[in-house]
């Protein structure tokens, strides 16, 4: 597992930057050019303190939002979680890949959302699905939904399905969406995902001297 990229927004001197880490990464400029800030945004999204000072805010009234990616995640770094957030995780990695934002409000608690591939159109996400089959009992009104909202999908629709066996119909289909039907989307983590995705994140190792920035991940 390895930091692929953070985006850094509104944090210090820097209004909006990013850095893509390679094995080794040396940041070299003149004093307050922002090496140490790119430091402390690394460290600040791995660890994610509740809050951080206003005083790192380059404009208070704007979130402080980092973004990080990582990339090449495998099995063995899923299996530093529990059991139970493992099933979680794992439908939120995209080719070994995983995106987590995380932003600071002025004088608020961290917010940490991850972000998530659904589909372009609104009517196929969860949401949207749940929304039209709201109230909906009866085989009949089932096959009506999907007659009236989902045309696209009435092919092959088994006939007799009750709402849920539709819905599962729905989200079989639409799972074979191509990828220029996707879009990702900031959602909120799952139960219990907060609190325990630090076992799965690198941990953060601070040096510097006079000539570099490091930022080890182990």
């Amino acid at each position: 597992m390895k930091i692929e990229k953070i985006t850094i927004s509104n944090f210090k001197g820097l209004r909006q930057e990013y850095f893509k880490p390679k094995t080794f990464s040396c940041l070299v400029g003149e004093n307050n050019a922002g090496k140490s800030t790119v430091l402390q945004a690394l460290v600040y999204s791995l660890k994610r303190p509740k809050n951080i000072p206003v005083s790192m805010f380059y404009d208070e009234g704007v979130p402080v939002v980092f973004r990080i990616k990582f990339s090449d995640i495998r099995e063995g770094d899923v299996n530093r979680l529990k059991e139970e957030h493992r099933v979680k995780i794992r439908p939120l990695i995209y080719g070994g890949e995983l995106e987590i934002v995380v932003s600071y409000k002025a004088n608020d608690s961290v917010d940490i959302k991850v972000a998530k591939l659904v589909p372009s159109n609104e009517r196929y996400r969860e949401e949207g699905i749940a929304e039209s089959f709201r109230g909906i009992r009866s085989q009949v009104q089932a096959r009506n939904v999907v007659e009236e909202q989902y045309p696209e999908f009435l092919e092959n629709y088994p006939e007799n399905s009750s709402s849920a066996q539709a819905k599962d119909y729905l989200r079989d289909r639409i799972n074979e969406l191509e990828a220029d039907q996707l879009e990702y989307i900031d959602s909120d983590l799952p139960s219990g995902i907060p609190s325990s995705i630090t076992s799965l994140l690198p941990e953060p190792k601070r040096d510097h001297d006079n000539r570099c920035g490091h930022v080890h991940a182990i």
